[in-house]
C-alpha cells in the first residue's frame, strides 16, 4: 500500500526528536552535552529534523520541571541548511527557536545555518490548539518530504484547516485510547495518509 512507502521510521534521512528531549534544551545544558550525548542520532546525516518547540522558561525561579503552554515546531531543513518556525500564534517562539538553534547548531553541523520564521503558519483560532496544529503540520512537512523532497509551500499550509486538525486529532485519540502504548506505525498512518 502507499502508506508503507510513508512511515518515516523507514527513512534514514528524517528525523524527529522528542519533546522530552527537546525540553533539555532551555533547562541549560549546552552545545557540547548535545553534540556528545545526541551523536547516535546522526543528525549531520539528517535531511529533515522535526523538533517540538514550546515556551518553556526555565529562568523562571517558580520552574520546578519541563513546562511551558504554548508549542510549536522547530525544523532543520539540510538541503537549504536552514531551521524554519512554525508557529501557530504567528512569533512568540522565535527567542527559544533562537536559544534552541544556539545549542543545537554544532549537533547538526550547522553553524552557519539561517534562521526563518514561516509566515504562512496557520493560525489557531482558541488558545489550546497548538499541539494539534504542531503535529498536522509535522505530518503533512513529513508527507511532502517523502513524496516530493520539499517542504510545504504556502498554499499547503493553507490547507492546514481547523477541521482538518480536529479530524486527525479525533483520530489518534482513538488510537490512543486504544493502545495507550502506540507510537510510529499506526499513529504515522493516520496522520499521514
Amino acid at each position: 500500500t502507499q502508506s508503507s512507502t510513508l512511515v518515516p521510521d523507514d527513512r534514514s534521512d528524517v528525523s524527529f526528536i522528542s519533546p522530552s528531549a527537546m525540553q533539555l534544551v532551555p533547562s541549560g545544558y549546552t552545545s557540547d552535552f548535545f553534540v556528545e550525548d545526541w551523536v547516535g542520532l546522526e543528525l549531520p546525516q539528517k535531511n529533515l529534523c522535526l523538533m517540538p518547540i514550546n515556551d518553556c522558561d526555565h529562568n523562571d525561579e517558580n520552574m520546578e520541571g519541563p513546562g511551558g503552554t504554548h508549542w510549536g515546531l522547530l525544523i532543520y531543513y539540510r538541503p537549504t541548511n536552514t531551521f524554519r518556525m512554525y508557529d501557530t500564534m504567528g512569533g512568540s517562539l522565535r527567542s527559544q527557536c533562537r536559544a534552541a538553534i544556539k545549542e543545537l547548531a554544532a549537533t547538526f553541523h550547522a553553524e552557519d545555518a539561517k534562521f526563518e520564521v514561516e509566515i504562512h503558519t496557520p493560525r489557531q483560532e482558541n488558545s489550546y490548539d497548538c499541539g494539534a496544529y504542531s503535529c498536522s503540520i509535522a505530518a503533512d512537512l513529513i508527507k511532502c518530504y517523502l513524496q516530493h523532497e520539499r517542504l510545504l509551500n504556502k498554499d499547503e499550509l493553507a490547507a492546514i484547516t481547523l477541521p482538518i486538525v480536529m479530524d486527525r486529532r479525533q483520530a489518534l485519540y482513538k488510537v490512543a485510547r486504544r493502545d495507550p502504548q502506540v507510537r510510529g506505525g499506526t499513529a504515522a498512518e493516520i496522520w499521514i495518509i
